[in-house]
Parts: C-alpha cells; sequence; structure tokens
C-alpha cells in the first residue's frame, strides 16, 4: 500500500544485556530479503518483560507522535503483559514464527482499517 513502516526484534538475558535487530528499516521494501530476514528470527535468552513499564512508556511517547507501534509476541503466555504494553487491540501472538512473513500483510490490514 506505499506505507512506511519498520520490524525490528528484540531479545534479552536480563536489564544489561539486551540486543536489538533490525528486520526492515522504513526506507526499506518488503521485499524477498526482508522477508527472509524476518523468517530467520528465533527465540533466544530470556527475554525480559520485567520492563513493561518503560516499553509502555516508550509506545505511549511515540503514539504521542503519531507513530504507531504494533507488538507481535511469540509467547503464548504473552497476553496480559503483552496488552498493558501496546494495548488491548495492538498486539498479536502468533505462535509459529515461520508464519510471521506471511501474516505480516493481514496485520497490517487490521492497523489499518
Amino acid at each position: 500500500m506505499g506505507d512506511a513502516f519498520a520490524v525490528v526484534a528484540f531479545c534479552s538475558n536480563g536489564r544489561d544485556d539486551v540486543g536489538l535487530f533490525p528486520v526492515k528499516d522504513f526506507s526499506e521494501r518488503y521485499d524477498q530479503p526482508a522477508r527472509a530476514r524476518l523468517a530467520g528470527l528465533r527465540a533466544g535468552l530470556s527475554t525480559r518483560m520485567g520492563g513493561a513499564a518503560d516499553a509502555r512508556k516508550a509506545v505511549q511517547t511515540l503514539a504521542h507522535n503519531a507513530i504507531n507501534v504494533f507488538g507481535i509476541g511469540l509467547d503464548g503466555a504473552g497476553t496480559g503483559y503483552l496488552g498493558r504494553i501496546f494495548g488491548r487491540r495492538n498486539f498479536v501472538v502468533i505462535d509459529q514464527i515461520a508464519r510471521l512473513p506471511d501474516k505480516l500483510p493481514l496485520l497490517y490490514m487490521r492497523l489499518t482499517s
């Protein structure tokens, strides 16, 4: 649809060891290389959502600046904390990361409708 969007993944091993993994930048196309990076993501470490208050504040700040943030969780138990961070309607849990490249356009349609 021509809208710019970015995808960033993260994982952590405690609060002092957080890794960010750019998957797609705003200026990039959602083409085969971007899809391959997305499909290649794997869960790892002991991702800490204890900083959820910090993440929620970041999401609120971005929303105030007209930047929509949508969370995608791989943890089936993440429904509660993801809702607190992103809002009830701004997240989804996907049980298999390999399905994400195919689901991303549907998620985008959900965001823009």
